[in-house]
């Protein structure tokens, strides 16, 4: 026979509707008894199953509102329902009251309001920085930040907390660098070759230094998103880099940035504060209110500030502190998404060539393109394009056009005709003699498209800076000239340049294309570094890549050309 549970069928809604609409004023006492004052009844009640609206009481004498069934919160089978986040209350959890460093990236900030900050969702951002519109889950912007794909710079904020914290205090370390990429941190992990970076490396008093910060990401906390491994796996790969920075003499301080829904900055500044990095630096003497306002910048919106302003590939490297490397992809990230369209690897290979330039208006020197056009308050693109005679001046002084030239160009240029010098309009279309064959081109691009060369190694050896561009079919090197200067040189001048050798100098061979030069110099403004070292150190397998090609952006991988015979034999 079934149970009747409730009594009698007829009257069985009678004693259930007794029982859940419990009188009110049992219902508070219950309530009383239960919750004490921390939970009061506020408004709504409409039986035990119904919900009501009711108020917690919270230490610090604030409170909120909240729904829930009445039996629900007596019998105490849930807890409030605003502090496990499934409701929102407007000045307690709602994402811009938690969040409100957050606030100025939501297109209609008033959508805050109805969400938690780790709610999945999606709403719309606008990138204070360059105006972009991307729509995002509130949780990723509270986890890491707005991250616009066309200025963002990839760049943690701890990361730049840190960086840009010991960057206030460098005058008492001996060195600092971010991103630091050892050649000897390389594993094996998972059967795949792998290659360390650390956030930051400093030295100070012949002792050595690695700054980890451990954000929410990572590091045995949450893992990345897109990441291929687990946290666990996240973890091992720390303490590999740890034991191999041990391994160097190196200590590790591992920050815990591990903010979540703490204020960033204030989180963050305590655990450094009560780091080992206090007994090591004197962290008095920094302010670490302007590293957090410094730390919110884009940089590579700094990057396309610089460039500019005429800085070069290198001078901005040195400038934000990231590998040059790093400052190209932020200036093609610049250019593809409409940022900064006075970027092109011919202008970068330009920039690098030479430094030092000359006014030959006023006879005065100046180390950088950026210097000269800071004193004459003029712009450092104008004083550019001069130097690279794509303009006839750039800026006036005392009511005189001034005229500007490379330094390694002035040096070798007859002084008395300096007067007379006006610089061409457009260099492309500038007539240009191959000296082996006494060939005169109405342009470097013709000379450039005949002998497959690119014109700006034209240019440069038109100017001097390298001795020839290109080689004809049975490998002699092709020496270049423009051609009013052609026209005064003479037959024993030409046949001093072309018998021209390099003597003692290594030839290098490109891996990436086969191509071959005399010496280091030479690839090196090939492919746009500013100096000859980087290169001459892959070329003995110290750094992995060297430059890059000047047409495709490709990373250069170098050997000194006889060890390349030597490979090539062995194998």
């Amino acid at each position: 026979m079934k149970k009747e549970t409730q009594g009698c069928k007829y009257c069985g809604y009678e004693k259930t509707s007794k029982r859940t609409k419990k009188p009110f004023d049992e219902f508070i006492k219950e309530l009383k008894e239960s919750r004490g004052d921390e939970f009061t009844y506020v408004s709504g009640y409409n039986g035990a199953s119904s919900k009501a609206i009711f108020r917690h009481y919270m230490k610090d004498g604030s409170y909120h509102d909240f729904k829930m069934v009445p039996k629900d919160l007596i019998n105490g089978t849930y807890y409030c329902p605003c502090c496990s986040g499934y409701q929102i209350y407007i000045g307690y959890n709602d994402f811009n009251t938690r969040r409100p460093e957050l606030v100025k990236y939501l297109l209609n900030p008033e959508e805050g309001t109805k969400y938690s900050e780790y709610s999945n969702h999606i709403l719309e951002w606008k990138c204070p920085d360059c105006g972009n519109i991307l729509k995002k889950k509130i949780s990723e912007v509270s986890t890491r930040g707005i991250c616009c794909p066309r200025c963002s710079d990839g760049i943690s904020y701890p990361n730049k907390f840190m960086y840009n914290s010991l960057l206030q205090i460098k005058d008492y370390l001996n060195y600092i660098e971010r991103e630091f990429r050892p050649d000897w941190c390389k594993y094996t992990y998972n059967e795949k070759e792998c290659f360390g970076v650390y956030d930051i490396y400093f030295e100070k008093d012949n002792k050595k230094y690695i700054v980890e910060m451990d954000g929410g990401l990572g590091h045995g906390n949450r893992t990345y998103t897109k990441s291929d491994k687990s946290k666990d796996e996240l973890l091992d790969i720390d303490k590999i880099k740890d034991l191999l920075a041990k391994e160097h003499d190196i200590e590790v301080i591992r920050i815990n940035c591990d903010y979540g829904s703490n204020d960033r900055y204030s989180f963050i500044l305590n655990e450094v504060l009560n780091s080992k990095l206090s007994s090591i630096l004197n962290l008095s003497l920094i302010d670490f209110k302007k590293s957090n306002i410094l730390s919110q910048q884009s940089l590579l919106l700094k990057t396309v500030e610089l460039w500019n302003d005429g800085y070069s590939v290198g001078k901005i490297s040195s400038e934000i502190g990231v590998f040059s490397d790093t400052v190209t992809h932020y200036l093609k990230s610049a250019q593809k998404y409409g940022i900064c369209n006075t970027y092109s690897i011919k202008e970068s290979r330009n920039r690098s060539i030479s430094n030092k330039i000359v006014c030959i208006t006023t006879n005065k020197e100046f180390d950088s393109i950026v210097d000269g056009a800071k004193f004459y308050n003029t712009l450092a693109t104008s004083v550019s394009k001069c130097c690279r005679h794509k303009a006839g001046y750039a800026g006036y002084y005392n009511g005189q056009k001034l005229i500007w030239m490379y330094k390694t160009e002035y040096d070798n240029f007859p002084k008395e005709k300096l007067k007379d010098y006006v610089p061409k309009e457009d260099n492309n279309y500038t007539k240009v003699v191959c000296l082996n064959t006494g060939e005169i081109f109405d342009g470097i691009i013709y000379a450039a498209e005949k002998y497959g060369v690119l014109d700006s190694g034209i240019t440069a050896c038109c100017s001097k800076t390298t001795h020839y561009s290109g080689k004809d079919s049975d490998g002699n090197i092709l020496v270049w000239r423009y051609l009013d200067e052609y026209k005064q040189m003479t037959k024993e001048e030409i046949n001093t340049l072309l018998s021209y050798k390099s003597m003692g100098k290594k030839k290098v061979i490109c891996l990436n294309t086969l191509q071959i030069f005399d010496n280091a110099y030479e690839a090196s403004v090939w492919c746009g570094l500013n100096n000859k070292l980087i290169l001459q150190s892959c070329c003995r397998n110290e750094v992995r890549f060297a430059g890059v090609h000047p047409d495709t952006g490709e990373k250069l991988n170098w050997l000194y050309y006889k060890d390349y015979l030597k490979e090539k034999e062995a194998a």
